[in-house]
């Protein structure tokens, strides 16, 4: 592996191990491109969705949910925060997961 994909791997979005009622999944962080993105959904609930669709990974690293996918919209609130405030976190963006 050369210097340059070394250095995509290591400079890569972390992620975090999650299990809600016994299913496992992984949170990513956002890569630049989709927080430059997130701007233009930062209205409210709907950037909370767009972001979940983003984060929510199977074990591959690949996106569970699809944009607009309404199965997202249907999770309970308290999911919800919890997953919102990891990723807020791993987007180093703590102070915000707090409010």
């Amino acid at each position: 592996m050369g210097l340059r994909e070394e250095l995509a791997a290591a400079a890569a979005p972390p992620r975090e191990a999650v299990e809600i009622e016994g299913v496992q999944f992984y949170v990513h962080g956002l890569t630049v491109s989709e927080q430059e993105q997130l701007s233009e959904h930062a209205d409210g609930f709907d950037a909370t969705y767009w972001v979940l669709e983003r984060v929510i990974r199977d074990d591959t690293g690949a996106r569970v949910f699809e944009d607009g996918d309404e199965l997202v919209r249907r999770f309970d609130g308290a999911v919800v925060q919890r997953l919102s405030e990891i990723a807020l976190r791993l987007m180093g963006m703590e102070e915000r997961a707090k409010n």
